[in-house]
């Protein structure tokens, strides 16, 4: 089905894949998801990444800057994904500091912040600045509230 030089590995350790990440050219996520978050493990490491546009996912990655986008689930439309992939000049310091918007001190901060201002009457301001923006949603939201303190 694929060629010798794609494998299919299915479930890895935490370590190896931070080691496949490290190693990595660039990530491909060719599936629709609410949040995407392995494409964001992705640009945390500093990869690009070829995603199809569908989802969240648009919403955390910007067409040229953090990787490339395809509109249609075709090999086709993947194969030309990965050619203007190849063309494109990627930054992975820049994809990393994009990525920041996702860590979890800074969402806990920003949910504290969404909470100060709802108990304020301000809330509504808050949602019109520009910084609101930057919240990452869904599962993220989940790791404010974990039992273990964090």
């Amino acid at each position: 089905m694929a060629k010798s030089n794609i494998r299919f590995l299915g479930r890895v350790s935490d370590e190896k894949l931070v080691g496949y990440y490290a190693n990595c050219r660039g990530f491909v996520f060719p599936q629709e998801e609410d949040f995407g978050i392995v494409a964001i493990e992705a640009i945390a490491s500093g990869k690009p990444v070829i995603a199809y546009r569908g989802g969240d996912i648009v919403r955390h990655i910007r067409d040229g800057r953090e990787g490339v986008f395809f509109d249609t689930q075709t090999p086709e439309a993947l194969a030309e994904a990965v050619r203007r992939f190849e063309d494109c000049s990627f930054d992975a310091k820049s994809i990393r500091e994009y990525a920041q918007r996702f860590d979890k001190r800074m969402f806990q901060e920003k949910v504290l912040e969404y909470i100060d201002c709802a108990r304020e009457g301000t809330f509504n301001n808050l949602m019109q600045h520009p910084s609101s923006q930057r919240i990452p949603h869904r599962e993220s939201s989940l790791q404010i509230f974990s039992s273990d303190g964090s």
